[in-house]
C-alpha cells in the first residue's frame, strides 16, 4: 500500500513544473508571459490581464469598465452571443472576460486537442466584437437589475460606504457597477473607445498553464494579437488611506448590523512585507482584509 501511494505521488509531483517566467515578441512588443506545465490531464489555459482595464479608469463614466467586459462576453457581431457561445460549447471551450479593479482580464479554457480551435475563437472575438445596440442595451438592463439587488444587499452597502470614507474622492470610492444615471449614458461609441483604450501589448501579462507545448501555444497567441497596437506602459496609480477619524452610519430596514472598519496600512516592499500581512489578518481574524 505504501509503495502504491509512493509511486502516486511521485506521478502527480512528476506531471508539475515550477512557474516560469519568459517573454514573447508580439508586435515588435515584449510581453511577459508566465507558464506552468502541467500534463497530468489533456487540458490548458490561457489567461490574459490588460493592466488599466479595470474599474480605476472609469473617471466620469461609472460602469464602464464592467459594462465593457460583459459585452465582450456577448459573442462576436456575426455569430451573436447564442451562435458564438454554442460554437464554444461544441468543443467544450469556455472564454470569459471579466475586470477586476485595474485589470480586464481574459480567460480561455479548453481540451488539449481544441487549442487552436480556442485561440482562433479568442481571435474572432476580439477582431469583431459584439458592438451593437441590442447587445449594449441587454448588459445594460442586466446591470441595472444588479444595482437594483445591490440596494437591499447591506453587506455591500456597508463595504461600499467605507471605501467611500478611506478612498474619498478618488476612483477607489466608487462603485465597479457603476450609477442607474452613468450606465443610461454609455454608448457604443464609448464601448469602440474603451476597446482602443485597453487593448494595448504593452498592457499584456499572458498566464499559461496546463499540458501545453509553450512555444507552440505562445506562437499560436502570437498570431491572435499582433493586430492589436502596442500601446503605452501601464502606470499603476498609488492612492493614500484616509488618515482622519470618522463614523458613518446608514440606518435601513433590517435586523442585522453589518460594522466595517479600516485603517491606512502601509507595504514598503510588496514582496518582502506581502507574506507578513497575510499572517497578520490570519492572526487576527478571517474576517480581515486589505481593501
Amino acid at each position: 500500500m505504501k509503495k502504491i501511494l509512493i509511486t502516486l505521488l511521485l506521478g502527480v509531483f512528476m506531471g508539475l513544473q515550477a512557474s516560469a517566467l519568459t517573454h514573447q515578441e508580439i508586435n515588435q512588443t515584449k510581453v511577459p508571459v508566465i507558464y506552468e506545465e502541467n500534463h497530468l490531464l489533456p487540458m490548458g489555459f490561457i489567461h490574459l490581464a490588460f493592466r488599466g482595464g479595470g474599474s480605476l479608469s472609469d473617471k466620469n463614466q461609472l460602469g464602464l469598465a464592467k459594462l465593457f467586459a460583459q459585452v465582450l462576453n456577448e459573442g462576436t457581431k456575426e455569430l451573436g452571443a447564442v451562435g458564438f457561445a454554442q460554437l464554444l460549447e461544441q468543443k467544450a471551450i469556455s472564454l470569459n472576460v471579466d475586470t477586476s479593479t485595474e485589470d480586464l482580464q481574459i480567460t480561455l479554457e479548453f481540451l488539449k486537442e481544441y487549442e487552436d480551435e480556442a485561440i482562433t475563437r479568442l481571435k474572432e472575438l476580439l477582431k469583431s466584437p459584439n458592438f451593437t445596440q441590442n447587445a449594449l442595451e441587454k448588459v445594460k438592463t442586466r446591470m441595472l437589475a444588479q444595482l437594483l439587488q445591490k440596494e437591499s444587499d447591506f453587506d455591500y452597502l456597508a463595504k461600499l460606504t467605507l471605501k467611500q470614507e478611506l478612498f474619498a474622492n478618488t476612483p477607489l470610492a466608487n462603485a465597479a457597477l457603476g450609477t442607474k444615471e452613468s450606465l443610461q449614458k454609455i454608448k457604443l461609441d464609448d464601448l469602440k473607445q474603451q476597446f482602443a483604450k485597453v487593448f494595448e501589448l504593452n498592457k499584456l501579462v499572458v498566464v499559461l498553464g496546463g499540458d501545453l507545448k509553450v512555444n507552440q501555444t505562445l506562437n499560436r497567441l502570437n498570431n491572435a494579437l499582433n493586430f492589436l497596437p502596442q500601446g503605452k506602459a501601464y502606470e499603476e496609480p498609488y492612492f493614500e488611506t484616509s488618515d482622519k477619524k470618522s463614523e458613518k452610519i446608514l440606518y435601513k430596514d433590517t435586523e442585522q448590523a453589518f460594522v466595517y472598519f479600516g485603517a491606512p496600512f502601509k507595504i514598503k516592499d510588496l514582496k518582502q512585507d506581502l507574506a507578513k500581512s497575510k499572517v497578520m489578518m490570519f492572526v487576527l481574524g478571517g474576517g480581515l482584509a486589505l481593501v
